[in-house]
């Protein structure tokens, strides 16, 4: 597998970065431990002060949900109902296909209207859960709803907010996916 860093979305690239100041950090706390205890203290003294202010995350949660998180969300909307319309065609029920096509390509046409209606209902329903780590802040997001939450968290430092690295998000559970699950099969 060859990995090219230009294909790496800024959020990722900042979690690799991240994660290979980690494995050095590490390292050096292994192969130098007294010596490392300073440089660590150091690091996070240094990184406290580097935190980004939390009325920031706002601005940056809004262009995350819009460039990273909804288009996977609405790919896979639109493969789910381009394969319910191709199964409702080999069983006959021609009306029901046409109904599911029409709403993909209308789903297809208003991506920017559905990304800012969805994100008014994930910002409506969320209340953000701030923690201090020291070394940086984390933030709490519902990407869900009430009754079955999805819950993504953030990492606030060096003046950045990202996605935390070991945080997978299922697609399928959020806002949209339960919404939309639920409308397809009415």
């Amino acid at each position: 597998m060859d990995l090219q860093v230009d294909e790496l979305t800024p959020g990722q690239k900042r979690a690799v970065g991240t994660a290979a100041c980690l494995l050095v950090l590490y390292g050096a706390l292994a192969a130098f431990p007294k010596q490392s205890v300073a440089l660590l203290a150091s690091i996070v003294v240094y990184m406290a002060l580097q935190k980004p202010e939390p009325d920031t995350f706002v601005p940056f949660f809004e262009t995350w949900f819009k460039k990273e998180f909804y288009p996977k969300v609405s790919a896979q909307m639109d493969a789910e109902l381009r394969m319910r319309a191709r199964a409702q065609a080999e069983q006959g029920r021609i009306l029901q296909s046409i109904g599911n096509s029409a709403m993909g390509m209308l789903a297809r046409s208003t991506k920017d209207f559905q990304s800012a209606v969805l994100l008014a209902a994930v910002m409506d329903r969320n209340t953000f859960i701030f923690q201090d780590r020291g070394p940086f802040l984390s933030v709490t997001v519902n990407l869900g709803t009430r009754e079955k939450p999805s819950k993504a968290v953030f990492w606030g430092l060096n003046h950045h907010w990202m996605l935390a690295p070991y945080m997978q998000i299922d697609e399928s559970a959020t806002v949209l996916g339960a919404d939309a699950v639920a409308s397809a099969n009415r």
